[in-house]
């Protein structure tokens, strides 16, 4: 992980935190 430079694993959080976002609005709307 650390040979990764860190562009890269800015835009991998970035992918993850997009997707986990989008996750929580769609469960969120399905509890309602």
């Amino acid at each position: 992980m650390n040979d990764v430079p860190a562009h890269v694993r800015g835009g991998f959080v970035d992918r993850v935190r997009a997707v986990e976002d989008r996750y929580r609005s769609t469960s969120t709307r399905l509890r309602q």
